[in-house]
């Protein structure tokens, strides 16, 4: 008789490892950026990594929130840097990324995969990541649904 502990094995090893959460780990890795904001990041933004994204960021507040065609946005920026979370409705975080902004119309970066069981990590984000560009396309955001 084969034993069944492999797939056992197999399956706990496949299950996200509490599913990290904006509340929770996700605002936690946020609120440890806490420079005053030297940007700000407000419009439609292009990415051909990621399509069209909206983003929003109230005058002088670091909060960033926004949507893109999957994927709702929460994340603040930090001196030029933005970190952003790309997460379901339900709040489970499906990205991390890291971004500087260049200039008030390319931001440059990085995005990575949360911390699971198989994709062992520190912290919130994986640290293998992927390169991440956004440029922007317009001035005033597209309104949140």
């Amino acid at each position: 008789m084969k034993s069944i502990f492999p797939v056992m094995l197999a399956l706990f090893l496949a299950i996200p490892a509490g599913a990290a959460k904006v509340e929770g780990r996700g605002q936690e890795w946020l609120d440890e950026h806490k420079d005053p904001p030297q940007a700000n990041i407000t419009g439609s933004w292009q990415s051909p990594d990621w399509g069209a994204l909206t983003l929003t960021q109230a005058e002088g507040s670091r909060d960033v929130s926004g949507k893109d065609r999957r994927f709702e946005l929460t994340g603040v920026v930090s001196g030029k840097e933005v970190y952003l979370l790309f997460h379901k409705s339900s709040g489970s975080v499906a990205f991390c990324a890291v971004l500087v902004s260049e200039s008030d119309g390319l931001m440059n970066g990085t995005y990575s995969y949360p911390v699971s069981r198989l994709k062992l990590g520190h912290g919130l984000c994986q640290g293998k990541s992927y390169r991440l560009r956004m440029t922007k396309s317009s001035a005033a955001p597209a309104p949140h649904n």
